[in-house]
């Protein structure tokens, strides 16, 4: 039973992660309109509405879904930051091969 509230918790991380990802693109992109703000709203409060649901219905199996939803965002955080390091390098040695 407490695997399903981790997996349900990961999901959740991933959804936020998502969200804020999304979020900083467009106040980065200089784009601050009712879409920005709305996604910062939502991923900054839906951890807080699936924690309190959890803690209504099942108490006891909270940390699961708190540790789902913090190990997506770490881990989550992690592989889109390598991701985006190897395509930094690679088109910056697409740009030396060009320049020879």
């Amino acid at each position: 039973m407490p695997i399903i509230f981790l997996l349900a918790g990961a999901g959740a991380g991933l959804v936020q992660l998502t969200l804020l990802g999304k979020f900083t693109r467009r106040v980065t992109d200089g784009k601050m309109d009712g879409k920005a703000v709305g996604l910062g709203l939502i991923q900054m409060f839906m951890p807080f509405a699936i924690l309190a649901l959890v803690a209504v219905f099942a108490s006891d199996l909270i940390i699961w879904v708190g540790c789902g939803i913090a190990g997506a965002l770490v881990v989550g955080g992690i592989i889109k930051f390598l991701l985006l390091k190897k395509k930094l390098k690679n088109e910056r040695d697409r740009e030396k091969g060009s320049d020879e």
